[in-house]
C-alpha cells in the first residue's frame, strides 16, 4: 500500500477521515499531474493520466494551485453525476496534494435515503413506488428543492426550504413558478445545459457552477442540477455551505467567471444574430441587383458593336462609353461575388453533384477570360488528364476556377503565362492553378482564408480586389469535401491546388 505524504496523513487525521474513502493527486507546480492514488470508485472517476493537466479535468481548481503554504478546503464539490466530495489543496515543498473525501452532505443524504427505502418496505400501501412526501422530507433534510418542468413554467415537487423563505417569503406557499429564472436570473445560462440533459434518451445529471443570491445582507450559495431518470425531468436547486471567508471568495470567483461566460455567449448569440441578418441583407440586395445591372451591361456591350452608333461618337466619347462599360461589368462582378458570398455564410446553397470531366473547364475559362488575358498580354496553358473524371456541382466548382484564374491574371505582370493543370495522382485528383506573379507577402498567408482578416491587394496594373474571392472558394471546396491548399513565393508566383478523391 502506497505510504502517504505526511502533510496528507495529518489532514485526514485532523479531521477525522478514513484514508480508505480518500482519492489523491499529486502534481507539480504547473498543475501536471505526478501520481494519482487511492479509492477514485468512490466518487465514480477515473484517475487522469500522468503528466495530464488536472485542471482541464477538474476546472474549480483554476487558481487554486498558488505558492501559500495553509490548506484551501473546499465543500460539496460535484465530481460525477449526483456524487459529491470535499476537497483539500495542501502544499509541501515542491508539490501541491489535491485530496478528495466523501462529503458529510452525501452521507445524510445517504442515510435518509436507506431510510426511506427501508420505510416503503414496510409500507404494504406503496411498495413500488414509495411515498412522495417522505421523499420531499429527505430532500429537504439536505436543503434541496425539486421541480418539474411544465410548459415553459416548473411546479414544486417538495417543500420550500428555509433558504428559500428566507429568500422569497411571500412565496412560501406558491406551488407552481411562471418566473423561476426571474427569481435565479444565473439559470438562464445554465438552462441549454438543462434542456439537452431532459432531452436525452437515457438517465443522465449536469450540474450548474455555484452561484449566489441575497436578501437584506444575507447572503446564500446555490447550485442547480438537471435531472433525468426513469423519464422524469427535475431541477433541483440545494443551497452549498461556505462558511468561511476564503471559501467565500473562492465561490464568489466562480460566480463571476460564470457570468462573464454567460455574457459572452449572450454577446455571441446576438453577434450571430446580427451577422445573420447582415448576410440576409446583402443576399436580398445584391440578388435584386443582378437582373437590372446585368442588362445594363449587355446593353451597353450592344452599344459598343454596334457600328451605325459608334459612327455618331467621337473618339472621346467612345473612350468615355468604354470606360463605363468597363466599370460596370467590375459592378456586376462585385454583385454576384457578393451574391456568393452571403448565401454561402447562411448556408443557403444545394449541391447537385455529376460526374464531370477536368477537360471541359478548358473552353469555358478561355471565353471567361480571352479579354482580360488580351488586355494584360497573358497567356493561359491548359494540361489536363483526359480521363480525369471527378464529382462535383458544376456551376459552383466553375466559380472555384474563376476565382483562382482571375486571382491569378490579377497578380501577374505582362507577357507572363498562367497555367491550369489536372492530374490523377495516387488514386487522387489535383487541379492546381499556378501563376509567375508577384506572389502572397509571408504576413498574409497564414490568413489567406480567413474572411474575417482579407487584405484587399491591388493586381499589378492597379486592379481593385473584393477580399472575397478565397473566401468563397473555401466555402465551396469545404462543401464538396475536398481540399484546398497552396504554395507561394514572393516574386516567384503562387500555385493553388484542389485535392479531390476519385
Amino acid at each position: 500500500m502506497r505510504i502517504l505524504p505526511d502533510v496528507v496523513s495529518n489532514y485526514l487525521k485532523e479531521n477525522h477521515l478514513s484514508p480508505m474513502h480518500a482519492a489523491l493527486f499529486e502534481l507539480d507546480q504547473n498543475g501536471r499531474l505526478r501520481e494519482a492514488f487511492g479509492a477514485f470508485d468512490v466518487f465514480d472517476i477515473v484517475a487522469p493520466e500522468k503528466e495530464s493537466l488536472v485542471i482541464e479535468r477538474f476546472p474549480f481548481l483554476d487558481g487554486l494551485l498558488t505558492e501559500r503554504e495553509e490548506e484551501i478546503q473546499i465543500k460539496d464539490v460535484n465530481l460525477s453525476h449526483s456524487k459529491l466530495a470535499d476537497v483539500a489543496i495542501l502544499k509541501e515543498d515542491n508539490s501541491f496534494f489535491v485530496v478528495f473525501t466523501p462529503t458529510k452532505k452525501s452521507a445524510s443524504f445517504n442515510q435518509e435515503v436507506q431510510s426511506h427505502n427501508t420505510n416503503i418496505l414496510k409500507d404494504n400501501k406503496q411498495k413500488s413506488l414509495g411515498s412522495p412526501a417522505l421523499l420531499a422530507d429527505i430532500l429537504l433534510s439536505v436543503n434541496v428543492m425539486a421541480w418539474t418542468p411544465e410548459s415553459g413554467a416548473f411546479r414544486l415537487k417538495t417543500y420550500p426550504a428555509p433558504w428559500f423563505i428566507k429568500l422569497f417569503p411571500e412565496l412560501k406557499t406558491q406551488t407552481y413558478f411562471e418566473d423561476l429564472f426571474e427569481l435565479f436570473p444565473y439559470l438562464d445560462s445554465f438552462l441549454p445545459t438543462a434542456k439537452e440533459v431532459w432531452s436525452g434518451k437515457n438517465d443522465k445529471v449536469a450540474a450548474s457552477e455555484l452561484w449566489s443570491e441575497s436578501r437584506d445582507n444575507e447572503e446564500v450559495y446555490l447550485q442547480a442540477h438537471a435531472v433525468k431518470q426513469n423519464n422524469r425531468e427535475l431541477l433541483l436547486i440545494s443551497t452549498e455551505n461556505t462558511s468561511s471567508f476564503e471559501q467565500r471568495e473562492l465561490i464568489q470567483k466562480a460566480r463571476e467567471k460564470s457570468l462573464y461566460n454567460e455574457q459572452l455567449e449572450k454577446t455571441e448569440s446576438r453577434l450571430r444574430n446580427l451577422l445573420n441578418f447582415k448576410n440576409q441583407f446583402v443576399s436580398v440586395v445584391s440578388h435584386d441587383l443582378r437582373s437590372p445591372l446585368a442588362g445594363v451591361v449587355n446593353g451597353m456591350e450592344l452599344l459598343l458593336d454596334d457600328d451605325i452608333f459608334g459612327k455618331g461618337l467621337n473618339d472621346e466619347g467612345k473612350e468615355l462609353l468604354q470606360e463605363m462599360y468597363d466599370e460596370l461589368v467590375k459592378v456586376l462582378d462585385y454583385n454576384q461575388k457578393l451574391y456568393h458570398w452571403s448565401n454561402l455564410e447562411l448556408g443557403r446553397f444545394n449541391i447537385e453533384k455529376a460526374n464531370l470531366k477536368a477537360s471541359q473547364f478548358k473552353q469555358p475559362l478561355i471565353k471567361r477570360f480571352e479579354k482580360h488575358l488580351s488586355d494584360k498580354q497573358l497567356a493561359l496553358e491548359f494540361s489536363i488528364d483526359e480521363d480525369f473524371s471527378f464529382m462535383a456541382d458544376e456551376s459552383l466548382f466553375t466559380q472555384v476556377l474563376n476565382n483562382l484564374v482571375q486571382n491569378a491574371i490579377k497578380f501577374s505582370a505582362p507577357g507572363q503565362s498562367i497555367e491550369v493543370n489536372a492530374k490523377k495522382e495516387n488514386g487522387k485528383g489535383v487541379f492546381e492553378v499556378k501563376d509567375h506573379g508577384v506572389g502572397i507577402p509571408e504576413k498574409y498567408q497564414q490568413d489567406l482564408f480567413n474572411n474575417l482578416r482579407r487584405h484587399h491587394s491591388r493586381g499589378t496594373a492597379g486592379e481593385k480586389g473584393t477580399g472575397l474571392g478565397l473566401s468563397i472558394t473555401k466555402n465551396i471546396v469545404d462543401a464538396h469535401e475536398m481540399g484546398i491548399r497552396f504554395k507561394s513565393v514572393e516574386n516567384q508566383g503562387t500555385s493553388f491546388f484542389i485535392d479531390i478523391s476519385i
